[in-house]
């Protein structure tokens, strides 16, 4: 969920590192720093807030960035990377957690090694350091080595030490971009794709490091490896907010484009012809990934197919059914999202092939796939998901079998979104604390959807639920003018309708997103098609968000990309 940046070259690397620093923040941060090397001297600065790209610290060759989403440690000076041995040779920067770090710092300490933040972090800089003392030649690659093979848990570490960077992975992304006489080691590609497109991706366990010009990589086992370049077919959003007040209105809108393509997928059929040899599919996702993932599943059992969806973190109830008799549809944006990179690697070990619908070309996720469908809707810088999750049903609903007119859909999109956006700015002057969402088969998944961006960027506190549930709870919780959102397809309207005048008898106020109107609506957007239905709720949360004074591309305490359990 951090953002690593390293640099190793002829020229002053400071400038590359803090501008591939801003680069990273739409992963999520809360501090930042950077470390360099100048005349084998070591300086370092750090600090919380906002990055800044005014020059600070010594001209440096070699040089490390961080940008942090506290785990371990408040947001504090302290507890920001990078981290620096006791003896100030040494900095590093992780990603992860060090699921042991309690037990290394323990044993640290009693070699006399201090401690100066609540960071698991710290311990990895002087652990290197003490290996590195430890061996005869006080030789830091060694030191390097004998640390990495101590952590447990999950990490992407760069660390430097005079002239020479070292790097490592273990359950976090890392991978190294490569031009004439420099190398660029980073978390994905965006800081360094206006230097290279060229970039060798690291495998589970891979390291090494790069010393008087020349790169070495090892495996986990110790065993040298080639450094095999692959070009990257992906750009860094240049374009910034083009007009738009935010990142995440300006994605919203691209929806008009990006649902067509979504729809050009050369893989489709392939896909659908190896799901036609299984009988069961699991769809797996987290957060947005998993709600469209419910949506898959219906659209696919609705064709008879056995489709279950399975939410990433709670895999562990179905591995004892992983097994080459099913197949496995993975869903993520950033294509790093630890528990479905474990949930793969279980699944892999079961011989279950992996479909993957990704949307970061080259990441994790992506080279795991054995069939990749790939979303297509560009970079996603907000923090909250919205063109990725409409991507995802239009995928879905062709492996359904679907027919999809495309353009019909993105002209239909392109009329309805400004009236959509307008009805948004009325409606939030009727949502103040709570909120519920209801739908029911495919649009249990847009309730749940919409819920979620709520959450996310107005904090307020919004449930998406299966509308038949009402009764089974959450109806005690509605009174006079408690905002409700009913979400109707053709098939489920009457119940939908049904469950929103139970609501309205005890006072609530219905929202109804409807192919057409009902009386029973105080309040109603017309969507003619059920898997836009999510841009209203999209709009609104945005609008919420901006009522509030909140950035809605930068929501409290969320990361783009959750590259930790």
């Amino acid at each position: 969920m951090c953002g690593i940046i390293a640099f190793v070259g002829k020229e002053d690397g400071r400038k590359f590192v803090l501008e591939g620093l801003k680069k990273l923040d739409y992963r999520g941060y809360d501090s930042w720093g950077i470390a360099g090397v100048n005349n084998d001297e070591l300086w370092h600065y750090k600090t919380t807030g906002l990055v800044k790209t005014e020059l600070i610290g010594k001209e440096s060759h070699i040089i490390i960035g961080h940008t942090r989403w506290c785990t371990h440690g408040k947001v504090t000076k302290e507890n920001a990377h990078p981290h620096v041995s006791n003896d100030e040779k040494i900095a590093a920067v992780h990603n992860g957690i060090i699921d042991n770090y309690l037990e290394l710092k323990e044993m640290l300490e009693k070699e006399g090694y201090k401690f100066y933040s609540d960071t698991d972090t710290e311990v990895i800089p002087n652990l290197i350091s003490y290996y590195t003392n430890k061996n005869p030649e006080k030789n830091f690659i060694e030191g390097f080595k004998q640390t990495i093979k101590q952590l447990k848990g999950s990490f992407a570490i760069a660390a430097l030490h005079e002239k020479t960077l070292a790097f490592a992975r273990v359950n976090s992304p890392l991978l190294i971009g490569v031009a004439e006489g420099e190398i660029y080691i980073a978390s994905d590609a965006a800081p360094f794709l206006e230097k290279t497109n060229k970039a060798v991706f690291l495998n589970e366990g891979d390291w090494g490091y790069y010393e008087k010009g020349n790169m070495y990589l090892f495996d986990k086992n110790e065993k040298p490896i080639e450094a095999k370049t692959e070009e990257i077919h992906w750009q860094y959003n240049e374009q910034g907010k083009n007009g738009y007040s935010h990142f995440m209105l300006k994605e919203i809108y691209e929806q008009v484009n990006t649902i067509v393509n979504a729809a050009a997928q050369p893989n489709i059929q392939n896909a659908k012809d190896e799901i036609k040899k299984f009988s069961e599919i699991l769809l797996v996702g987290s957060g947005t990934s998993y709600n469209a993932c419910l949506a898959g599943a219906s659209f696919l059992s609705k064709k008879n197919i056995k489709a279950i969806p399975v939410l990433a973190s709670e895999y562990q109830l179905h591995v004892p059914f992983f097994d080459k008799e099913k197949i496995m549809i993975i869903v993520s944006q950033s294509g790093e999202t630890a528990d479905l990179i474990e949930v793969v690697n279980e699944a892999k070990n079961a011989g279950m092939k992996i479909i993957g619908i990704i949307n970061v070309p080259g990441s994790t996720l992506w080279r795991k796939s054995d069939i990749l469908l790939g979303m297509n809707a560009g970079q996603e810088i907000g923090v909250a998901s919205t063109k990725a999750y409409t991507s995802t049903l239009t995928i879905f609903s062709l492996l359904a079998g679907e027919k999809i007119d495309e353009t019909e859909l993105s002209k239909y999109t392109n009329e309805k979104i400004k009236e959509w956006h307008e009805q948004a700015k009325e409606l939030i002057q009727k949502i103040k604390k709570d909120l519920f969402v209801i739908g029911k088969e495919e649009a249990l998944s847009y309730a749940m959807e919409t819920a979620l961006k709520v959450k996310e960027i107005s904090y307020i506190r919004a449930e998406g639920l299966a509308a038949g549930e009402l009764k089974h709870g959450t109806l005690a919780l509605i009174e006079e003018d408690v905002p409700v959102i009913s979400i109707a397809t053709k098939e489920t309207r009457q119940d939908l309708i049904n469950n929103a005048l139970e609501i309205k008898s005890r006072g609530g106020f219905i929202i109804g997103i409807d192919s057409k109107t009902h009386p029973c609506y105080d309040y109603f957007i017309s969507c003619k098609y059920p898997i836009l239905s999510i841009i209203p709720g999209q709009l609104l949360a945005y609008e919420l968000a901006i009522s509030k004074g909140y950035n809605p591309d930068k929501p409290r305490n969320l990361a783009k990309s959750v590259t930790v359990k």
